[in-house]
């Protein structure tokens, strides 16, 4: 059976809808990939993805993506998507069901959290994860049978709506076959125009919130051993039967094997990125034998997100001597304000730990994550943060994010009860990228780059002198930063906030 695979992200790579399409394709099925990104791959700066969340498709591109899906016509379309792209696929989906008697089932983290509002625009959901009930339901279409009682997924059927029961978590993930990248049923919306898929493009918009280019993301896991109250994850366990289950990993064998096709197929890949939320929560068997398989057979420089209390130097050792070249780790706050607000049961001295065994090691570009603009924050939390981050070995990289309150997270009803939520549909148009420019915020952001005396004498100068000051010394820096060629960056290891 024809299907269609619609994704609205940025990154073209990494999407739920190539391993899906897999799954379909070995199955037997007939699949299309279509992908809209918000950016302009010849000159990122001027992108629209900072504007993702309220941004309007205009007439003319949506009327060319209704006309790409009439000549196609397919029997059903799927549509993937995060809350950052719910309004992109609200104005979409309209526009086809108004030309077109087609399915259109919706899936991915929006649908799955936040069903019943979703359940208003498409005929139905798949929530949770979607290859088993998808190519239950495809199976189904094709063969002329019922399909109102498939489980994960839930039905707008005339003015009933019909909720099935949740499928069990598949713990076995080598079942599923690499991600889909025969790009020739694969179509791009590009400068205003759809395009088949071709490896220049790929090329340009695979990975591009990033510096460079040539970039591959892969998930080793699925779901993280963590709970963080403001993280899907801490919510997304509980609509499962076997939620004890939620984590699971692919073999060390089914990982290496899908990075060998990318190293003989994706030529212009030069930097393999693992994003699993905790890569190195598993035994140390588990990353001693990864380590040893990569360092054999892909030997690509690699990056990959990791926890501080996870974090050993013999990991670390065999992770860097594999090629880790870049780390990422969340830090987020202050001691307090991660145990009592982020259910991260992390001290400062063991951040302070990870951060020595990372910083150790010679080349390692380490990144450190903070959340800001907490209104759960105290000012004293604030400069406690800084002073943490104060005691980094330099060099390292320092980024930011704005707190976005998730609904159904434990954060999201905290704050609604404690009336701290500045609209009940933030997430729908907050972009966690674009922080506040408070005066604490910008001394933090600008730690790495201060001398440390001039950081601490900083710390309690918070008026309107040295607001000014301090704002106009951020701008004069990262403006500069902004305009530097791509190459210089990456060798200055400059990242850019918005």
């Amino acid at each position: 059976m024809k299907i269609l695979l619609m994704d609205f992200s940025s990154d073209i790579g990494l999407s739920g809808i190539r391993c899906l399409s897999s799954y379909l394709k070995k199955n037997g099925h007939e699949v299309y990939l279509f992908f809209s990104p918000l950016i302009n791959s010849d000159d990122p700066t001027t992108s629209r993805l900072s504007d993702r969340y309220d941004f309007k498709e205009s007439q003319e591109d949506i009327q060319q993506i209704v006309d790409f899906i009439k000549k196609l016509n397919p029997k059903l379309i799927g549509v993937s998507l995060s809350t950052a792209f719910y309004n992109r696929a609200t104005d979409i989906t309209k526009a086809i069901k108004k030309e077109l008697d087609v399915l259109i089932i919706w899936g991915g983290i929006q649908p799955s959290m936040s069903p019943e509002n979703c359940l208003e625009h498409a005929d139905m959901l798949s929530i949770g994860e979607a290859e088993e009930p998808f190519l239950e339901l495809a199976n189904k279409i094709e063969n002329g049978e019922d399909y109102y009682s498939i489980q994960s997924i839930w039905f707008r059927k005339n003015n009933e709506i019909i909720k099935n029961p949740i499928h069990p978590l598949v713990e076995d993930l080598d079942k599923y076959p690499y991600p889909d990248y025969d790009l020739k049923a694969q179509y791009i919306l590009h400068n205003g125009k759809i395009k088949n898929l071709n490896m220049d493009l790929l090329q340009e918009y695979i990975a591009p919130y990033f510096n460079t280019k040539g970039i591959y993301r892969i998930m080793c896991s699925r779901g993280c051993p963590f709970s963080c109250s403001y993280c899907y994850h801490s919510a997304a366990p509980n609509i499962y039967p076997n939620k004890q289950k939620y984590h699971r990993r692919r073999s060390v064998e089914h990982i290496i094997g899908e990075l060998e096709w990318v190293k003989n197929n994706l030529s212009f890949v030069k930097l393999i990125r693992i994003v699993d939320d905790s890569f190195i929560s598993t035994s140390d068997e588990w990353i001693k034998k990864f380590s040893e398989e990569y360092k054999k057979r892909v030997g690509l420089p690699f990056s990959c997100l990791v926890y501080p209390m996870t974090i050993k130097p013999q990991k670390i050792d065999w992770l860097y001597d594999a090629g880790m070249r870049h780390v990422q780790m969340g830090v987020e706050s202050c001691e307090r304000v991660n145990k009592e607000i982020y259910n991260r049961n992390t001290t400062d001295k063991q951040v302070l730990d990870a951060v020595k065994i990372l910083s150790s090691k010679k080349g390692l570009m380490c990144e450190y994550d903070m959340i800001i603009d907490n209104p759960y924050e105290t000012n004293e939390d604030k400069i406690n943060k800084i002073k943490l981050v104060l005691q980094f070995p330099k060099p390292y990289i320092l980024t930011l994010y704005s707190l976005v309150m998730y609904k159904p997270t434990p954060l999201y009803y905290k704050a609604k009860e404690d009336g701290k939520l500045s609209s009940e549909e933030e997430a729908y148009h907050k972009n966690m990228t674009y922080t506040n420019n408070e005066y604490l915020n910008s001394l933090l952001l600008l730690t790495p780059l201060l001398p440390k005396k001039a950081v601490s004498y900083l710390l309690d100068k918070d008026d309107d002198f040295h607001k000014s000051s301090l704002n106009l010394l951020r701008h004069l820096i990262f403006d500069f930063a902004i305009k530097l060629p791509v190459p210089i960056k990456n060798a200055l290891k400059v990242v850019v906030p918005n």
